[in-house]
């Protein structure tokens, strides 16, 4: 039994090595290693390097926008739009050109570090969680509001999660936030390790190739959930963990990126929206209110940065974040969702044409 590692990377960096570096851990199950290059920029310095390093140890096939409209197929890379989604996709279909049912693909994003292997698959595992250490899966707000809490001592939005964290790591939060944000400036010391949402995380899992190609990633922020949740339903499955362990070596993020920022409360916004949806609510209607309901929660986390000082950056990020909310159209949102449809189910109806395409072109 093989396992496929599917990693995609957009302008790589470094920290590909380090991934890579602990391939090595995994032994002799790694099957092939497809690096997904979403850089608008197809020349890779890094990516050369990496492949003169470690093509002899691993059977590497690096896939770029050149090669993706060489098949012409309706997939996109190296776009100017965030494409997470789309990279993760086009590596689905290509783990399942070089393989068969029986193989496993393991999806990794490229700032993941391999700790430990275990027992990493089970008796009649086909959908597993991998356990992360390191940065946690925070949305840009949600640091907001861990900074908050460590500013304040005050959970405004009571959110269990963000208790967790900082009940975890008592007196180094500030650490944390240090590491992996540029929220505060500070003497970096030692973060112990920190227990993840319990959730899947689209940046480590492992999944049978008898579930891939029957549904695909979004373009939105939050994009795995769906893709999750649909494997879920439609297989009547539920993932358990494995023995797998990965540290999540995060770059720091810009936390107050306007662009960043807005993107992400789109994604929230859609995906709640898919995620909670009543049946008697049209979808404008459920759109509309989840879109108030994130105001509700800016709105919050506002009123309580106004309390401190040394925050109105922040203050102001956020207003302006507000005013994008009360401008959002609708019908944007609604032809996003379309659109995602429209793509699984163009993707689905040619899954054997394309694969058969990569097969032709590579094998």
């Amino acid at each position: 039994m093989k396992i496929n590692i599917i990693i995609p990377t957009r302008n790589p960096s470094e920290s590909l090595f380090e991934l890579f570096n602990s391939f090595i851990k995994m032994g002799d199950i790694i099957g092939r290693v497809f690096l997904i290059n979403d850089s608008p920029q197809v020349e890779s310095k890094i990516i050369d390097k990496l492949i003169s390093k470690f093509s002899s140890n691993y059977r590497i096939v690096v896939v770029d926008k050149k090669v993706v409209e060489s098949l012409n197929i309706p997939l996109k890379l190296g776009p100017s739009y965030w494409n997470l989604g789309g990279a993760r996709n086009v590596g689905l279909f290509f783990s399942l050109a070089f393989s068969d049912k029986s193989t496993f693909s393991c999806f990794f994003d490229d700032d993941i570090i391999i700790e430990s292997v275990g027992d990493l698959i089970e008796y009649n595992l086909k959908f597993g969680k991998i356990n992360i250490s390191g940065c946690p899966d925070l949305s840009r707000l949600e640091w907001l509001e861990l900074y908050l809490k460590y500013k304040s001592g005050f959970n405004v939005l009571e959110n269990p999660y963000i208790e967790e964290l900082y009940s975890q790591l008592s007196g180094s939060v500030s650490s944390l936030i240090l590491r992996y944000t540029d929220l505060i400036d500070e003497k970096e010391s030692n973060i112990s390790n920190i227990s993840q949402r319990e959730e899947l995380s689209g940046g480590a899992f492992i999944c049978t190739n008898q579930y891939l190609g029957e549904f695909f990633f979004s373009n939105w922020f939050d994009e795995d959930w769906l893709f999750f949740d649909l494997i879920r339903k439609n297989f009547n499955t539920t993932s358990n963990f494995t023995g797998l362990i990965v540290k999540h070596n995060s770059r720091k993020k810009e936390i107050l990126s306007q662009e960043s920022l807005r993107f992400e409360e789109v994604g929230k916004i859609i995906t709640n929206t898919i995620k909670y949806k009543s049946p008697n609510i049209s979808l404008s209607e459920s759109l509309f209110n989840e879109i108030q309901k994130r105001k509700i929660i800016l709105n919050k986390i506002i009123n309580k940065y106004l309390t401190l000082e040394g925050c109105s950056d922040i203050v102001i990020s956020l207003n302006n974040l507000l005013t994008f909310l009360s401008d959002l159209n609708v019908l944007e949102l609604i032809n996003k969702i379309e659109e995602y449809n429209r793509l699984n189910t163009s993707l689905r109806y040619s899954r054997e044409e394309i694969i058969t395409k990569i097969r032709q072109k590579f094998l």
